[in-house]
């Protein structure tokens, strides 16, 4: 009997210490594994936020962007800001990180990390927490120092704060004086032009991005920085811009250029061929033409297409008219889809009575190319704004203000925004041509904000 009442002893003290060990051991929360913090997950380790930072900067630097875009809540309290240098980005959702990302990949932006703050404890209650990181960070022209803040909630980034601040200029990219200072370029070749054709088909050469380092914004140009702009109205439907588009050196044609011209005319009497400019002009003794019954646009247009053909002067990308009222049709050029305007563009003067008077048009040829990012049509107006703008003596065949839309009166309100290449006057033999933001007032008239993003634009 003793017997048997120690055996159930032994065995209630076995109950009661199984019950008393279980009620001291806590339930497990699950950890997610250290490359990834799932959203599920309610706490995490100080080693996994430290790993998603380190997934945050290397998905960046490898320009990785699903995976980099994979690390973020894109909830309605996503924010991403960005300061590099003084130039800020202030983003609220995917689709424009996502085209910032690719701008900033473009430009070889990177980070090297010098420290990262992390939260003391071991474990981290519902992931939630605020690492810091300093850094410095360079892009193919320029380096900062700087700090970011990581927004970390249920192990994922639900915002980004980086701050950076310019310290030097990157020995990598060029900092041209001078175009003759760029790339070596003196020896690009022109392509041959095709049989009854003056200019040649644009061949240019591929060179790596931002090849022709921080561009000047064609200061030596003539044209005013026109009106004052207090307080300025943008009232203009949207417009949406690529986020890169290629800078163009162009050049010019050899002394002996003219002799294709005179294969194709016949005759250079009453013609002025400048090869330097790569301009030609022509004003005959007498009309061009019939006398057309009654003139309107498109017979004009039909005629200065013919004229243009018969002369060898007509290219396939610079092949569609604009008449601009009855008494001129321009031909731009379009690059890509982007036009081009000109000082002294192709361009074909009538009487009134639809008689040809003039043709006059310059087209220098495209040498080399090299993609630059863009800024955005609102920062571009931001620089408008602080006066960041300056006018252009080029024909842009906008009526009623037409063909050189340079003023000196004030113009309060913009009712149109364009992008487009600026070949201005010919300074070197080799001059940068690039694209321009043109925000146009209510009569025509035209102010110019280089598109290229900073801080591949100095400013002067």
């Amino acid at each position: 009997m003793r017997r048997l009442a120690f055996t159930w002893l032994v065995l209630l003290v076995g109950v009661l210490s199984g019950c008393e060990s279980a009620s001291l051991t806590p339930t497990a929360r699950p950890v997610a594994t250290p490359t990834s913090i799932a959203q599920s997950t309610l706490d995490c380790t100080r080693a996994q936020i430290k790993q998603l930072v380190d997934d945050f900067f290397d998905a960046y630097d490898q320009n990785d962007l699903a995976r980099l875009l994979s690390l973020f809540n894109f909830t309605s309290e996503f924010q991403y800001h960005d300061d590099v240098g003084g130039q800020v980005n202030d983003l609220g959702e995917r689709a424009s990180l996502e085209r910032y990302l690719q701008s900033r990949f473009a430009v070889q932006d990177h980070f090297t990390v010098s420290a990262v703050g992390l939260p003391t404890q071991d474990v981290v209650p519902f992931c939630a927490t605020n690492p810091t990181v300093a850094f410095t960070r360079a892009d193919a022209s320029r380096q900062y120092n700087g700090n970011a803040k990581l927004v970390i909630s249920s192990g994922k980034l639900k915002s980004v704060v980086m701050s950076s601040t310019l310290v030097v200029n990157s020995p990598s990219a060029a900092t041209p004086t001078s175009i003759a200072t760029t790339v070596g370029l003196a020896e690009l070749t022109l392509p041959t032009p095709q049989p009854v054709h003056f200019w040649a088909n644009d061949e240019p050469k591929e060179l790596p991005p931002l090849a022709f380092g921080v561009l000047d914004p064609d200061s030596r140009q003539a044209g005013a920085t026109t009106g004052t702009l207090r307080p300025p109205e943008l009232n203009a439907p949207p417009f949406n811009a690529p986020r890169e588009l290629d800078v163009y050196l162009v050049g010019d044609y050899p002394p002996n250029h003219c002799t294709v011209l005179l294969n194709i005319v016949k005759s250079l009497q009453e013609w002025i061929c400048v090869p330097l400019y790569s301009l030609v002009q022509y004003t005959p003794a007498r009309p061009l033409g019939e006398k057309m019954v009654t003139v309107t646009k498109e017979t004009i247009e039909q005629r200065a297409v013919q004229l243009l053909h018969e002369h060898g002067l007509l290219m396939p990308d610079q092949a569609m008219p604009k008449a601009t009222g009855l008494s001129r049709v321009f031909f731009f050029q379009r690059i890509n889809g982007i036009p081009t305007y000109a000082n002294k563009n192709l361009a074909v003067a009538f009487n009134q009575d639809g008689q040809a008077t003039n043709i006059i048009g310059r087209r220098r040829p495209l040498l080399a190319r090299s993609r630059y990012p863009l800024r955005t049509p609102e920062q571009a107006w931001q620089w408008l704004t602080e006066g960041k703008r300056r006018g252009f003596y080029v024909d842009t065949g906008y009526e009623p203000v037409q063909p050189l839309v340079v003023t000196s009166e004030p113009i309060n309100r913009f009712v149109a925004i364009e992008l487009a290449y600026v070949e201005g006057e010919v300074i070197n033999p080799q001059d940068i041509m690039q694209p321009y933001y043109i925000f146009r007032g209510e009569q025509g008239q035209a102010l110019f904000v280089p598109a290229v993003a900073d801080p591949y634009v100095q400013w002067r």
